[in-house]
């Protein structure tokens, strides 16, 4: 109700009058099909594990220039002013509130840019790496006995140099 009377306000102060019933149903509607999404997707983030740190809320927090004063943070005014006083208006936790928009925007941000694959693919892909990795195993063993190899060549090239030099003299 909170988010609809703010976002109906909003509304009518855009249009300087009343908003017509017909979209102030549609504007309800939408709100609350937005909740309602957001609560999935914040259910479907954590029910694979997928977690904001605190350091990174408090970090956010910190960032934030309306709780710093004269440049450095305001521990006291964000605990003892802000936190009560968005708890009141919000009734929520400002922390909460702030890791939930985190985890949901990290959450989006991570399904934009994965690569996501049928089981199928990944056993695929799998047995892919493994390969690689022997073979990995095996350029690195060629490698180390091409360069025992080329140090014994090295080394008898030196003696036959010394071995030539020597009689000429």
């Amino acid at each position: 109700n909170q988010i609809y009377d703010r976002s109906l306000q909003g509304l009518r102060q855009n249009k300087d009058q009343e908003v017509p019933e017909d979209l102030a149903r549609f504007l309800r509607s939408n709100v609350l099909e937005q909740i309602v999404q957001r609560a999935v997707w914040q259910l479907f983030a954590e029910s694979i594990d997928f977690r904001v740190a605190d350091l990174e809320v408090a970090r956010m927090i910190r960032r934030q220039e309306q709780f710093k004063r004269d440049g450095v943070f305001n521990y006291e005014f964000y605990n003892d002013q802000f936190r009560p006083y968005y708890r009141r208006q919000y009734g929520q936790d400002y922390e909460e509130a702030l890791r939930e928009d985190l985890l949901l925007d990290s959450f989006r941000s991570f399904l934009d840019t994965a690569y996501l694959v049928s089981p199928e693919e990944e056993k695929w892909q799998r047995q892919r790496v493994q390969e690689k990795e022997k073979e990995s195993d095996l350029t690195a063993e060629w490698a180390r006995n091409r360069s025992q190899w080329v140090n014994l060549w090295l080394d008898d090239f030196r003696k036959k140099l010394s071995i030539q030099k020597n009689p000429g003299l």
